[in-house]
């Protein structure tokens, strides 16, 4: 049986494989349009999650401020 404390333990740390992360940059290499394509739609999608909440909560404090007057469409 496995203790509370064998989980601290170094053995069961998960180590970064630097040569995977090397071969996958390699191979990206020869894509380096599509890479970057990819990159601006995961810094778009990163903004917008980052964006969410700061919108839904100007919209909640908007509601509780005007009540049944809101106006969504702005």
């Amino acid at each position: 049986m496995i203790s509370r404390s064998d989980w601290f333990e170094d053995d069961h740390e998960i180590k970064v494989d630097l040569r995977l992360w090397r071969k996958l940059l390699q191979y990206t290499i020869h894509y380096r349009r599509t890479g970057i394509v990819f990159l601006f739609v995961a810094f778009v999608l990163a903004a917008s999650d980052l964006g969410f909440p700061l919108v839904t909560g100007k919209l909640i404090a908007d509601v509780e401020a005007n009540g049944a007057d809101v106006d969504l469409a702005y």
